[in-house]
């Protein structure tokens, strides 16, 4: 959530799951606040799909798979040149895979299932050599069950037990046979849980060169998002509740509009000197409407403007300065039947690189960079909420990063080292009103946190023997402790935060302050590997390929409290197959091992029970697990031309 999704340059504010990801000619990812170059949503770093554009010689491919999971996919593009500047690009994708995981509530499986069909088309206009436009749309249908979910009950708690809430410490563990959920339901739009969404997403990149070392590009955007997500509410299928007078059903519908424009100007001045200017502005909103307390929540609207600009200076033949900032204005709106908000944030955000390539196979950088998440609004039971806690404030963060580059061996050794902290405040983090503050328990997001995270990683890739044997290692260690966090507004979250040693606050006595402990959703250690041989297969024109890759993760706490665990995770997975320059067969297994850790956790409650008398208590704890996809083998043919 704190990384931001682009694809050729444009912020996609919906899930990544709807993209294409089949045709790509690469991914950049890059670490630590990117808000100077690529602007929203970049706190954490930023990823950027670039897309495959269409070619002046006729090329395709046509892709198939399927594994025992009973999934499926096709997919496919076809790219050629119309006229001597004109070149087309169409291109599908088609995936089903059935619910994989049993409801023990609907007594049937139910959950897990995924459906993605989407289309692709794109022209590429080169008018003179010295101007061109990409013009790219999609269109994606997303249909999918409801998450596959496990909600360890309150019956579980094992510390903090003289508390109302009780709490769990140690690792979750999934309980495949006691997986419940109502997903059936006529409080559900078309009566079932899961998630229907619709994409359209629209692009022109222009790129003129006006003169040599003159580029001016734009970048213009239209998204559309209808969707609508129905689920259980309790992920325990606890039908009748007094938190839940009106039942389990959860349906919330959305329909999302987003146009975007950025303009850039850059130049080449000389080899130790360029630069860029830019400007950017986007619009979107959001309408929301919820069927559990039934609630036309209103529309929800972001503006921004930015400009922006960088300077890349030679100082020497080796040592090389950037500097970046963004002027950054966002506007956020609430225009609900009930309230309306308005709120406005000004950023600076400046990021600063230093280079030096000792030789030309040794680099040393640094970097400060400063990044926000812009401001918000709750939009969740406003009616019950109080107005002073419907505004969000922007979070912020200060980054400080240095690290080598090197290789050895003409190039068959590489090494990466970098060393990080992050300064982050004003976090974003949910809490509980209960009343007489708001008008009933009402769970909202408030700017509450500051965490300090101290870093490493290292990434080493070696060519044992060239065109026949490679491996990659990779490592990454994360200190990610909360310096501070109140937790207020919730007499029984308060004495949960009270049982674990953690103190009043000392400036006003209200509310408790968490420190020291680790972040939630965040792992200390990973590590992954890679070995990948190819061969001749004889003087059959094929070769033979054997790729296996293994990633270990840490274990990640479900909240600020720490205590219940992921556990660690191991992923192992394998691939086989025959290739040539025209056919590609293969046979993979993906999570070999069969690794049951959870991949997340989210602290909640039991829902059941009475508040008189107060055994049960409804809101003693419980802990959902979002379930690992399993074991899976399958086999895939692909085609080029």
């Amino acid at each position: 959530a704190n990384a931001g999704i682009f694809v050729d340059g444009v912020y996609i504010n919906s899930p990544a799951s709807s993209l294409d990801v089949e045709n790509l000619e690469r991914v950049e990812i890059v670490k630590g606040p990117q808000s100077a170059q690529f602007g929203r949503g970049t706190l954490a770093g930023a990823v950027n799909y670039v897309t495959r554009r269409p070619t002046d010689t006729l090329t395709g491919r046509l892709q198939a798979t399927g594994t025992t999971l009973d999934e499926y996919e096709v997919n496919g593009f076809i790219s050629g040149p119309v006229s001597d500047s004109l070149s087309l690009l169409g291109s599908f994708i088609k995936r089903e895979k059935n619910s994989e995981f049993f409801n023990a509530y609907e007594n049937r499986k139910d959950m897990g299932g995924k459906n993605l069909t989407a289309f692709t088309g794109a022209a590429l206009w080169e008018p003179a050599q010295n101007l061109s436009f990409y013009l790219r749309g999609s269109y994606a249908d997303t249909s999918n069950d409801n998450l596959g979910i496990y909600t360890q009950g309150p019956e579980f708690n094992n510390c903090n037990l003289s508390t109302a809430r009780k709490y769990y410490c140690g690792e979750i563990e999934i309980d495949y046979d006691n997986i419940r959920a109502l997903t059936i339901d006529p409080n559900f739009l078309d009566g079932s849980a899961g998630m229907d969404r619709e994409d359209i997403r629209v692009a022109l990149l222009t790129d003129w060169e006006v003169a040599e070392g003159h580029l001016i590009q734009s970048i213009t955007s239209f998204q559309s998002e209808d969707s609508r997500f129905g689920s259980d509410a309790t992920n325990r299928a606890i039908v009748s509740s007094v938190l839940l007078p009106r039942g389990a059903a959860v349906d919330i519908s959305y329909d999302t509009r987003t146009i975007s424009q950025e303009l850039r100007y850059n130049v080449e001045a000389s080899d130790r000197l360029s630069f860029l200017l830019g400007g950017y502005f986007y619009d979107s909103y959001q309408d929301e409407v919820a069927t559990y307390i039934p609630e036309d929540r209103g529309r929800s609207s972001e503006q921004s403007l930015a400009a922006f600009g960088s300077v890349e200076l030679g100082l020497t033949d080796k040592l090389s300065l950037t500097g970046e900032v963004r002027y950054q204005h966002d506007t956020v709106e609430l225009d609900a039947p009930t309230v309306y908000v308005k709120s406005k944030f000004d950023a600076v955000l400046p990021r600063v690189t230093l280079s030096y390539n000792a030789t030309d196979n040794f680099m040393l950088y640094a970097i400060y960079a400063k990044g926000n998440k812009p401001g918000s609004v709750n939009t969740r039971l406003l009616s019950q909420l109080a107005p002073e806690l419907i505004p969000i404030d922007e979070e912020k963060n200060d980054m400080y990063e240095v690290g080598l580059k090197a290789s050895a061996l003409d190039r068959r050794l590489n090494f990466q080292l970098s060393g990080y902290y992050f300064d982050w405040t004003n976090q974003q983090l949910t809490q509980q009103c209960e009343p007489p503050q708001c008008l009933s328990a009402v769970t909202y997001t408030d700017n509450l946190g500051k965490t300090e995270i101290i870093g490493a990683e290292a990434d080493l890739a070696f060519t044992v023997v060239p065109d026949f044997w490679d491996m990659r290692f990779t490592a990454a260690y994360v200190d990610a402790e909360i310096k501070y966090n109140e937790v207020v507004g919730s007499a029984s979250v308060e004495e949960e935060a009270a049982a674990f040693g953690f103190p009043v606050d000392p400036v006003d006595g209200d509310g408790i302050i968490v420190s020291g402990t680790p972040a939630p959703a965040s792992p200390d250690f990973t590590f992954s590997a890679t070995n990948n041989i190819t061969a001749p297969l004889g003087d059959t024109g094929f070769e033979v390929f054997f790729r296996t890759d293994y990633a270990y993760v840490s274990e990640q706490f479900a909240s600020i409290f720490g205590q219940a665990s992921t556990g660690d995770r191991h992923n192992l997975n394998m691939r086989l197959g025959l290739q040539n320059q025209s056919w590609r067969f293969e046979v993979f297994a993906q999570n070999l091992t069969d690794d049951k850790t959870p991949l997340s956790l989210v602290r909640t409650i039991r829902f059941d029970g009475s508040f008189s008398p107060f055994t049960p208590n409804p809101s003693e704890r419980a802990f959902s697990a979002i379930i690992p996809e399993g074991r899976k083998v399958g086999v895939t043919a692909t085609y080029n031309f």
